[in-house]
């Protein structure tokens, strides 16, 4: 007698089932992992512009009197899409040179929570020379009569 067979069996049913249900958990742990890894980068980019940007704002004094007005402080908490960052900077007189006005060593740290409510932080250091850039122009130009 022959017998016919027809469509599938409980069995495979069930295997392919299961084999497609670990596919889809196995993507959606993914997609999270990449969706945090990603805000987390663009978290980390963003504070880091604003440390360059805040050091950026310290280097475009014009007299020696605005660079010596450059101080510790902070700024207001700002908002960048779902993270709130804390700008805080520490200034250093550097003691190099005699009489004259001296060098300044910046360290700046921008903090903020992190979507699982860890804290993270990104630090940026450099250093202020008294003379601007826009008066070193001048000197340039004194020295090559242009």
């Amino acid at each position: 007698m022959k017998r016919k067979e027809q469509g599938f069996s409980l069995v495979e049913i069930l295997i392919s089932v299961l084999i497609i249900s670990v596919a889809v958990v196995a993507t959606v742990k993914l997609q999270k992992h990449l969706f945090l890894k990603s805000s987390q980068a663009e978290a980390r980019l963003v504070a880091l512009e604003l440390a360059q940007a805040k050091m950026e704002d310290f280097k475009d004094f014009l007299t020696v009197d605005d660079f010596n007005a450059i101080a510790t402080g902070s700024e207001v908490p700002q908002h960048y899409g779902i993270f709130t960052y804390e700008v805080k900077w520490q200034v250093e007189e550097l003691k190099l040179l005699d009489g004259a006005t001296n060098p300044k060593k910046v360290d700046i740290s921008v903090a903020w929570q992190g979507i699982n409510q860890t804290s993270h932080e990104v630090q940026l250091s450099g250093f202020l020379s008294p003379l601007s850039h826009f008066s070193s122009d001048n000197i340039f130009k004194d020295l090559t009569g242009n």
